[in-house]
């Protein structure tokens, strides 16, 4: 606990460790782009400690990554869907919607082609291992997206 008249905290103090680690849930834009930055500069410091071969280190930092990224995710998907909610309801309000028909046609063009025959059956395949996923996943591109766009400041 911190005295009323102390200094803020530095930046790699356990207090701001703290607030940018994962959680169930980011309930303001501040807490969103924490995050995304928790897990772009995590990234890169897990990338280090596996050029210094620090593995178990790297793993665990990529653990924590991929948590973070997940509920940046399920955030993303909550704010879309609440756009899409809101959009589908001010469109049911609009009558010129219901009443709106749609055309469809097909072509009589028909282009048919002759497929090999190939086989299907699944071959046994290992699972990988949790350190092969977490490498794997931290190999993908970080979203740089703007999920602010669809975050409700009144929520």
């Amino acid at each position: 606990m911190r005295a009323p008249d102390a200094p803020e905290p530095a930046l790699g103090s356990s207090e701001k460790r703290q607030k940018t680690l994962p959680t169930d849930e980011l309930k303001t834009p501040e807490e969103l782009a924490d995050a995304m930055a928790f897990v772009q500069k995590s990234y890169s410091l897990a990338k280090r400690c596996m050029d210094l071969q620090q593995y178990g280190c790297a793993f665990r930092i990529l653990a924590k990554v991929e948590a973070t990224t997940r509920l940046i995710a399920k955030e993303s998907r909550r704010g879309i869907l609440s756009k899409v909610n809101n959009q589908r309801s001010a469109e049911s309000e609009d009558e010129e919607m219901l009443e709106r028909v749609r055309k469809v046609s097909f072509s009589d063009d028909v282009c048919v082609g002759e497929a090999e025959d190939i086989d299907r059956s699944i071959s046994p395949v290992a699972r990988p291992s949790v350190e092969e996923m977490l490498f794997v996943r931290a190999c993908r591109d970080i979203p740089s997206e703007n999920y602010t766009l669809y975050w409700a400041q009144d929520s």
